[in-house]
């Protein structure tokens, strides 16, 4: 039964970006079967591996009482479903006394790679029908899906990270693979526009070439690094050409972004509490028809900015919480040398100037996933540290 509640958890993590409809439904049916077969797991180690997650899940219900529009608000503790869910999982991802919460990122990503594999070829289909490069680009390209193109580029940068990761550390695995794979990824990284959400991975990249230059230097690293090096210079490249001006917003979506974001700080009457959780859309909406915005608010544009959002629907309270579990799986990766984790979690402050990506249910389950990920890895190092002690 045990091996069983693995492996559905382990499909979980690959149907995350192949399909939100078939994961949402599995999630619910493992997280009652965690509960009601799992009785020995007590619910304060759930608490204790994700009490930051619970705390920011509580602010939204404070937030709920001054709401007005509390069907919206509880669509939100809706999207937010998953970041009370997905600890139960992890917290049951141990076998024969081992934590294999690391098997749930290799599934996380072979979904992505799945996911992208479909992508590209329905696209591949579509072009011979259409003969234009257009259905290779952004919407048309994840519509298929039902993925937006940015959470992709956010799926798609985690699995660059870990494969890079692995080629760097990982003796064991091809790495002609693991270079195969990685290129595919990056093409499929630019096919959606993430010119912004690459930046993330410029980062990702600085720790591996610092590390490089810092460290001895295998065959096996050396190889790494040019493909990094490959990587980071093909998109220079194509950052320079015509591409991205002809699938993104470019020039006019950074002025997009920088109207929501003053118009998010400037309608908040409330710095400390906020809106509410169900408000934020009709007050920016009201604050955008007052200043002639009528675009913004025919279109309910939020404030594409994570810690922007939060202070605007919860005030210092809900930002305040926002940090909380953003910097403490980053403590935790600090505190036990754990270096992925904190490639995993880091550019959760990239995504969170230019998007909101707690607002939607493919972003919650993936920063919920990642969370819980690091978390796992912390308190299983913690443990294994202890046996070794004995």
């Amino acid at each position: 039964m045990k091996k069983f509640f693995i492996w559905a958890s382990l499909v979980f993590f690959f149907l995350v970006p192949v399909s939100q409809f078939l994961s949402i439904r599995l999630l619910v049916l493992l997280v009652l079967f965690s509960i009601f077969l799992f009785r020995h797991k007590s619910i304060s180690q759930v608490f204790r591996q994700s009490w930051d997650l619970q705390l920011y899940i509580i602010v939204l219900m404070i937030g709920l009482i001054y709401s007005d529009d509390i069907v919206q608000g509880l669509k939100i503790l809706e999207t937010s479903f998953a970041l009370i869910a997905v600890p139960f999982l992890f917290c049951e991802l141990t076998y024969e006394g081992k934590s294999v919460s690391r098997y749930s990122l290799t599934s996380f990503v072979i979904g992505v790679l799945t996911a992208c594999l479909i992508v590209f070829s329905n696209s591949a289909i579509n072009f011979l029908t259409t003969d234009t490069f257009e259905v290779f680009q952004y919407y048309q390209l994840t519509n298929i899906l039902g993925i937006q193109p940015t959470y992709m580029a956010y799926y798609v940068i985690l699995s660059i990270t870990y494969i890079v990761f692995e080629l760097y550390y990982n003796t064991n695995l091809s790495p002609h693979l693991l270079t195969i794979a990685a290129l595919f990824f990056f093409v499929i990284l630019l096919l959606t526009g993430g010119e912004t959400t690459f930046m993330s991975l410029v980062l990702v990249f600085s720790f591996f070439l610092l590390k490089y230059l810092l460290d001895s230097r295998s065959f096996r690293e050396t190889y790494a690094i040019v493909l990094v090096v490959i990587i980071m210079f093909g998109f220079v490249f194509v950052s320079n050409s015509s591409y991205f001006s002809s699938i993104s917003r470019d020039k006019t979506d950074s002025w997009e972004r920088s109207v929501l974001w003053k118009a998010a700080v400037d309608a908040n009457p409330s710095p400390f509490l906020g809106v509410g959780t169900g408000d934020y859309k009709l007050v920016l909406n009201t604050y955008y028809t007052s200043r002639g915005l009528t675009k913004y608010a025919n279109e309910s544009f939020n404030s594409h900015n994570q810690f922007i959002q939060q202070y605007f629907s919860n005030g210092v309270l809900g930002l305040l919480t926002l940090l909380i579990i953003i910097v403490r799986p980053l403590y935790l990766s600090f505190k036990s040398q754990n270096p992925l984790g904190i490639l995993i979690m880091f550019p959760f402050v990239i995504y969170g100037m230019t998007e909101v990506f707690l607002g939607r249910f493919q972003g919650v389950v993936f920063f919920a996933i990642c969370h819980q990920i690091v978390v796992s890895l912390y308190y299983s190092s913690k443990q294994n540290f202890a046996l070794k002690a004995v």
